[in-house]
């Protein structure tokens, strides 16, 4: 079983983005529901956001606050991991003022009904050494404030040096079937020599490989009610037309395993990442989430993780992971 700074979680964890950074919101009723099954069922590994919210940016926090509030008992059944320290503009900020604003503001939006377990800056401020970023973190770590230091879309390099100040509890960073930039770039290779969780977001490539999305019109709905996706490359419908061969090729590689495409996504990372990737799919119902949990039940062979890989290299993906504005962001 998986662990994260000493506390058990299972194979796949939670992502709650969905819940809150849409549209329109998930009624609580629905996303309560959805939160005590994946307690119930060992999805304890919760990751949220201090800015996972369309109006107002702080609501997927909010909703933690709410379901604790109700659900006292589960609080110490969770693992907690929040993402922030950046701006309103998505720009990070690694001093120390504006890291302490975001911890604060963190903690003072979860009222105090949850430990906050992990706390990321989203991403990796270039312009403030990684040392003294995480001197600042040891700090509210050393206070109790926060149980452990993650980062999020760090190269292999900033996790060495962050890592000789603070042993980091997790690194977060977008891993898919879409998305295999850590196997290239040294992250994972070094999470794993350094011991630490590598949790993987959009593991189902942002919604586009849950077997739901096959063609342009599948595509225009799914985007809908998620305003932001309209930004990223393989979201445009030029760049989408390019991937479906790929996305038709994977299907069929599913369906020959008696898998489902997500459910062969998912556990394609735990597979490769041999323990030490924890995949947080997102979900906002309970047939979806029982959906990503069935991943950790059906493994992958050796032989058919390396016929996925053949796959992808013969169907290769086209577009940037987010646009080529933001890709200089990642991997810092």
């Amino acid at each position: 079983m998986p662990t994260v700074n000493g506390f058990s979680v299972g194979p796949v964890g939670f992502g709650l983005m969905g819940f809150t950074w849409r549209t329109e919101q998930t009624p609580d009723e629905q996303a309560f529901e959805t939160m005590d099954y994946a307690v119930e069922h060992g999805a304890t590994f919760w990751n949220g956001g201090e800015f996972y919210g369309m109006n107002p940016p702080t609501a997927n926090l909010m909703l933690l606050a709410r379901y604790f509030e109700t659900r006292p008992e589960n609080a110490n059944k969770v693992f907690l991991s929040i993402k922030g320290g950046i701006d309103s503009t998505l720009t990070p900020r690694g001093d120390k003022e504006n890291i302490g604003k975001s911890i604060k503001n963190v903690l003072k939006h979860l009222r105090g009904t949850k430990k906050l377990d992990l706390f990321e800056c989203a991403r990796v401020d270039s312009k403030v050494p990684i040392e003294e970023q995480m001197k600042t973190l040891k700090k509210f770590v050393d206070a109790g404030d926060i149980g452990s230091v993650g980062l999020s879309e760090a190269s292999a390099n900033t996790i060495r040096r962050a890592h000789a100040v603070l042993p980091l509890a997790a690194v977060e960073a977008e891993y898919s079937l879409w998305s295999r930039e850590v196997e290239e770039n040294g992250v994972l290779s070094t999470c794993k020599s350094l011991n630490i969780p590598l949790i993987a977001y959009s593991p189902v490539a942002r919604g586009l490989l849950t077997g739901t999305v096959k063609k342009i019109e599948d595509l225009e709905r799914f985007t809908k009610s998620f305003p932001f996706l309209h930004h990223l490359d393989r979201f445009q419908p030029e760049t989408f037309k390019k991937n479906l061969t790929c996305i038709h090729a994977l299907e069929a590689q599913a369906e020959s395993y008696n898998l489902t495409l997500p459910e062969m996504a998912i556990s394609f990372l735990i597979a490769v990442g041999e323990g030490k990737v924890i995949p947080i799919p997102g979900a906002t119902n309970v047939a979806r989430l029982k959906q990503n949990l069935k991943a950790a039940l059906k493994p992958l062979s050796p032989v058919q993780v390396k016929e996925i890989y053949a796959t992808l290299e013969k169907f290769p993906i086209a577009g940037y992971r987010y646009n080529e504005q933001i890709e200089p962001t990642l991997n810092v």
